[in-house]
Protein backbone atom coordinates (compact mmCIF):
# COMPACT_ATOMS: atom_id res chain seq x y z
CA UNK A 1 0.00 0.00 0.00
CA UNK A 2 1.49 3.33 -1.06
CA UNK A 3 2.10 5.99 1.63
CA UNK A 4 -0.48 8.31 0.10
CA UNK A 5 -3.10 5.55 0.31
CA UNK A 6 -2.28 4.95 3.97
CA UNK A 7 -2.63 8.69 4.65
CA UNK A 8 -5.90 8.80 2.72
CA UNK A 9 -7.40 5.95 4.76
CA UNK A 10 -6.37 7.57 8.03
CA UNK A 11 -7.77 10.93 6.92
CA UNK A 12 -11.05 9.29 5.94
CA UNK A 13 -11.36 7.61 9.34
CA UNK A 14 -10.62 10.89 11.14
CA UNK A 15 -13.02 12.96 9.03
CA UNK A 16 -15.91 10.50 9.28
CA UNK A 17 -15.48 9.75 12.99
CA UNK A 18 -17.90 12.41 14.26
CA UNK A 19 -21.28 10.81 14.96
CA UNK A 20 -20.07 7.36 13.90
CA UNK A 21 -21.56 4.47 15.88
CA UNK A 22 -19.27 1.75 14.57
CA UNK A 23 -16.58 1.13 11.99
CA UNK A 24 -15.59 -2.19 10.46
CA UNK A 25 -12.19 -2.72 8.85
CA UNK A 26 -11.54 -5.93 6.91
CA UNK A 27 -8.03 -7.02 5.93
CA UNK A 28 -7.97 -9.29 2.90
CA UNK A 29 -5.51 -10.70 0.33
CA UNK A 30 -3.14 -11.34 -1.33
CA UNK A 31 -1.86 -11.90 2.20
CA UNK A 32 -2.33 -9.00 4.62
CA UNK A 33 0.36 -10.18 7.03
CA UNK A 34 3.00 -9.53 4.37
CA UNK A 35 2.27 -5.86 5.08
CA UNK A 36 1.85 -6.23 8.83
CA UNK A 37 3.40 -2.84 9.65
CA UNK A 38 0.72 -1.16 7.52
CA UNK A 39 -2.02 -3.19 9.21
CA UNK A 40 -0.57 -2.14 12.56
CA UNK A 41 -0.27 1.54 11.62
CA UNK A 42 -3.82 1.87 10.33
CA UNK A 43 -5.22 -0.35 13.08
CA UNK A 44 -3.57 1.65 15.86
CA UNK A 45 -4.81 4.89 14.33
CA UNK A 46 -8.36 3.58 13.96
CA UNK A 47 -8.35 2.28 17.56
CA UNK A 48 -7.18 5.66 18.86
CA UNK A 49 -9.86 7.55 16.90
CA UNK A 50 -12.51 5.06 18.05
CA UNK A 51 -11.57 5.66 21.68
CA UNK A 52 -11.59 9.44 21.27
CA UNK A 53 -14.83 9.57 19.27
CA UNK A 54 -16.63 6.86 21.27
CA UNK A 55 -17.53 4.55 18.41
CA UNK A 56 -17.15 0.76 18.28
CA UNK A 57 -14.39 -0.63 16.08
CA UNK A 58 -14.70 -4.08 14.52
CA UNK A 59 -11.79 -5.54 12.56
CA UNK A 60 -11.30 -8.87 10.86
CA UNK A 61 -8.65 -10.54 8.75
CA UNK A 62 -8.58 -13.28 6.12
CA UNK A 63 -5.14 -14.88 6.15
CA UNK A 64 -3.37 -18.09 5.23
CA UNK A 65 -2.02 -18.07 8.79
CA UNK A 66 1.60 -18.75 7.85
CA UNK A 67 3.03 -15.42 9.06
CA UNK A 68 1.22 -15.34 12.40
CA UNK A 69 3.20 -15.39 15.63
CA UNK A 70 2.49 -14.59 19.28
CA UNK A 71 3.65 -10.98 19.05
CA UNK A 72 1.49 -10.23 16.02
CA UNK A 73 -1.56 -11.97 17.48
CA UNK A 74 -1.31 -9.96 20.71
CA UNK A 75 -0.74 -6.72 18.78
CA UNK A 76 -3.78 -7.35 16.56
CA UNK A 77 -5.92 -8.10 19.59
CA UNK A 78 -4.86 -4.79 21.13
CA UNK A 79 -5.93 -2.84 18.03
CA UNK A 80 -9.28 -4.61 17.79
CA UNK A 81 -8.70 -7.27 15.14
CA UNK A 82 -10.72 -9.99 16.79
CA UNK A 83 -12.07 -12.13 13.96
CA UNK A 84 -9.89 -14.24 11.69
CA UNK A 85 -10.53 -16.60 8.81
CA UNK A 86 -7.62 -18.98 8.29
CA UNK A 87 -7.69 -21.49 5.45
CA UNK A 88 -6.49 -25.08 5.22
CA UNK A 89 -6.68 -27.47 2.27
CA UNK A 90 -7.19 -30.69 4.23
CA UNK A 91 -4.98 -32.60 6.63
CA UNK A 92 -1.19 -32.29 6.51
CA UNK A 93 -0.71 -34.65 3.56
CA UNK A 94 -3.40 -33.10 1.36
CA UNK A 95 -2.75 -29.50 2.38
CA UNK A 96 0.94 -29.81 1.54
CA UNK A 97 0.14 -30.96 -1.99
CA UNK A 98 -1.34 -27.59 -2.89
CA UNK A 99 -0.07 -25.08 -0.31
CA UNK A 100 3.67 -25.16 -0.79
CA UNK A 101 6.50 -22.70 -0.33
CA UNK A 102 8.85 -21.59 -3.06
CA UNK A 103 11.32 -24.27 -1.93
CA UNK A 104 8.54 -26.89 -2.41
CA UNK A 105 8.24 -27.46 1.34
CA UNK A 106 4.84 -27.80 2.99
CA UNK A 107 3.10 -25.17 5.10
CA UNK A 108 0.68 -27.20 7.23
CA UNK A 109 2.91 -27.67 10.28
CA UNK A 110 3.65 -23.94 10.60
CA UNK A 111 0.01 -22.91 10.17
CA UNK A 112 -1.14 -25.53 12.69
CA UNK A 113 1.50 -24.37 15.17
CA UNK A 114 0.18 -20.83 14.78
CA UNK A 115 -3.38 -22.01 15.49
CA UNK A 116 -2.08 -23.61 18.70
CA UNK A 117 -0.42 -20.28 19.60
CA UNK A 118 -3.81 -18.55 19.18
CA UNK A 119 -5.34 -21.13 21.49
CA UNK A 120 -2.64 -20.82 24.16
CA UNK A 121 -2.75 -17.00 24.14
CA UNK A 122 -6.51 -17.08 24.62
CA UNK A 123 -6.28 -19.62 27.45
CA UNK A 124 -3.60 -17.49 29.13
CA UNK A 125 -5.88 -14.42 28.77
CA UNK A 126 -3.20 -12.57 26.81
CA UNK A 127 -5.76 -11.76 24.11
CA UNK A 128 -9.40 -10.77 24.43
CA UNK A 129 -12.43 -12.37 22.88
CA UNK A 130 -11.53 -13.70 19.46
CA UNK A 131 -13.25 -15.78 16.79
CA UNK A 132 -11.11 -17.92 14.49
CA UNK A 133 -12.90 -19.54 11.57
CA UNK A 134 -10.93 -22.38 10.02
CA UNK A 135 -12.03 -22.45 6.39
CA UNK A 136 -11.37 -25.89 4.91
CA UNK A 137 -11.34 -26.11 1.12
CA UNK A 138 -12.93 -29.37 0.03
CA UNK A 139 -12.49 -31.14 -3.32
CA UNK A 140 -12.76 -34.65 -4.69
CA UNK A 141 -9.22 -35.70 -3.76
CA UNK A 142 -9.03 -34.34 -0.21
CA UNK A 143 -12.51 -35.12 1.09
CA UNK A 144 -11.46 -38.17 3.11
CA UNK A 145 -8.74 -36.15 4.84
CA UNK A 146 -11.34 -33.67 6.10
CA UNK A 147 -12.61 -36.11 8.70
CA UNK A 148 -9.16 -36.62 10.25
CA UNK A 149 -8.56 -32.87 10.21
CA UNK A 150 -11.93 -32.22 11.86
CA UNK A 151 -11.04 -34.64 14.63
CA UNK A 152 -7.66 -32.94 15.11
CA UNK A 153 -9.39 -29.57 15.42
CA UNK A 154 -11.88 -31.01 17.91
CA UNK A 155 -9.12 -32.62 20.00
CA UNK A 156 -6.57 -29.79 20.08
CA UNK A 157 -8.36 -26.43 19.69
CA UNK A 158 -10.82 -24.67 21.99
CA UNK A 159 -14.39 -24.67 20.62
CA UNK A 160 -15.03 -21.37 22.41
CA UNK A 161 -12.94 -19.50 19.86
CA UNK A 162 -12.51 -21.88 16.90
CA UNK A 163 -15.15 -22.90 14.38
CA UNK A 164 -15.00 -24.69 11.02
CA UNK A 165 -16.40 -23.67 7.67
CA UNK A 166 -16.28 -26.19 4.82
CA UNK A 167 -15.98 -24.57 1.40
CA UNK A 168 -16.37 -26.57 -1.77
CA UNK A 169 -13.67 -25.66 -4.29
CA UNK A 170 -15.15 -24.35 -7.55
CA UNK A 171 -13.94 -23.88 -11.08
CA UNK A 172 -13.50 -20.12 -11.43
CA UNK A 173 -11.41 -19.93 -14.59
CA UNK A 174 -7.78 -20.57 -15.37
CA UNK A 175 -5.66 -22.84 -17.49
CA UNK A 176 -6.11 -25.92 -15.26
CA UNK A 177 -9.80 -25.40 -14.53
CA UNK A 178 -11.05 -28.45 -16.44
CA UNK A 179 -8.55 -30.73 -14.72
CA UNK A 180 -9.27 -29.62 -11.16
CA UNK A 181 -10.99 -32.36 -9.08
CA UNK A 182 -14.00 -30.45 -7.78
CA UNK A 183 -16.31 -32.24 -5.41
CA UNK A 184 -18.90 -34.48 -7.05
CA UNK A 185 -21.86 -33.73 -4.81
CA UNK A 186 -23.93 -36.69 -5.90
CA UNK A 187 -21.32 -39.30 -4.98
CA UNK A 188 -20.07 -37.61 -1.81
CA UNK A 189 -23.27 -36.20 -0.27
CA UNK A 190 -23.90 -39.37 1.74
CA UNK A 191 -20.28 -39.55 2.86
CA UNK A 192 -20.37 -35.98 4.20
CA UNK A 193 -23.72 -36.44 5.93
CA UNK A 194 -22.74 -39.80 7.42
CA UNK A 195 -19.61 -38.37 9.05
CA UNK A 196 -20.78 -34.83 9.74
CA UNK A 197 -20.61 -35.30 13.49
CA UNK A 198 -16.95 -36.29 13.55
Amino acid sequence: MRPEVISGIKNLIAKRSAGLEFLQISWFGGEPLVAFEIVKEIGQFAAQVAEQSKFTLFSNMTTNGYLLDAERIVCMSEIGINMFQISLDGDELEHNKTRIKIDKGGTFDKIWANLLIFDSLWKAKRIGNVNVIIRIHVHQENIDSIFDLSQKIKDQLSPEIFSVHLKKVARLGGKNDDNFPILDEETNHYKMMHKKNC
